[in-house]
């Protein structure tokens, strides 16, 4: 499986590279090679598989590192890339590459074709992460077991919370509170979306008679996340004693920020707010005033 990865990344860069230059046919040639000579005899092919193990397993160990630190995916994705070209050029990478090139008695000169691949499987590496947060994401209306009237509250909520925000935000002067209003208005910005979207859209317009604003398709996903984190600790929290309520709902608050669904639509929505911290900060608001009002 690693080895085949490996190959598709190489026959990537075999296609991605277009015969314009002497450099980019010379690397179109090296890759080539490479692809032939990793199934030819059982010492190429060990080597092969051996790289292909090592460098897989070096990426997602490098992914795993780094997405236990930081909460926001723009935040991961940046510094992901930064740990990336860093260990590429004086880390294992680049050694594993040495050995490989030797263990195939091939001679390349030039770096190109090393740095290709690895930014190929690294984006494979990094697809394979996010891709189950992704695939969530399309189907998440679809599996939120709500009636169309709590929806339709749903949709409401939505909008009161953004709008109760933006107006305390636009109170304030600083250049942290002027993100917050530009994030917040970006979220009533109506957007296209599919029948259930559209049908609770259309009845937000019709009740609506001021003081809220109907909300854009992405801010209903992330209210829709928020809503099922909800609905999966509060009988717990009901059960718990009173004396016991309020560090479990502060427990609940941080869990419902930590959660990769909620964590991919906010970071959506967030684009506007510089500092990761500022941004988990709106989110921590948003999330206390939405479950005060669910």
């Amino acid at each position: 499986m690693a080895s085949a990865t490996v190959r598709a990344a190489l026959a990537a860069v075999i296609q991605k590279t277009p015969a314009k230059t002497s450099r980019s046919c010379k690397l179109r040639e090296w890759a080539q090679e490479l692809i032939d000579k990793s199934s030819q005899g059982d010492i190429h092919l060990e080597a092969f598989d051996k790289f292909s193990l090592e460098i897989i397993k070096c990426f997602k160990d490098m992914i795993l590192s780094v997405a236990d630190k930081y909460k926001l995916h723009t935040s991961k994705r940046e510094f992901l890339w930064k740990e990336f070209h860093l260990a590429t050029i004086t880390g294992k990478p680049l050694e594993l590459w040495k050995q490989l090139i030797s263990k195939l008695e091939m001679s390349i000169d030039d770096c190109l074709l090393e740095q290709s691949l690895y930014q190929e499987v690294f984006e494979m590496s990094l697809k394979e992460h996010f891709v189950a947060v992704c695939q969530k994401t399309v189907a998440s209306v679809g599996e939120v077991r709500l009636s169309a009237d709590e929806l339709n509250v749903l949709r409401y909520v939505s909008g009161y919370v953004a709008h109760q925000l933006l107006k305390r935000y636009e109170r304030k002067s600083t250049d942290v509170y002027e993100q917050y209003v530009t994030c917040l208005g970006e979220m009533a910005v109506a957007g296209e979306g599919g029948d259930l979207l559209s049908y609770t859209t259309i009845w937000m317009e019709k009740v609506n008679r001021g003081g809220l604003f109907p909300v854009n398709d992405n801010t209903f996903h992330l209210f829709i996340e928020i809503e099922k984190c909800v609905r999966q600790y509060l009988l717990q929290h009901l059960a718990k004693p009173s004396s016991d309520r309020d560090s479990y709902l502060r427990n609940v608050h941080q869990k419902i920020v930590d959660n990769e669904d909620v964590q991919f639509h906010w970071t959506l929505l967030s684009q506007d707010v510089d500092n990761p911290n500022h941004s988990i900060s709106l989110l921590e608001e948003i999330i206390k005033l939405a479950i005060c009002k669910c």
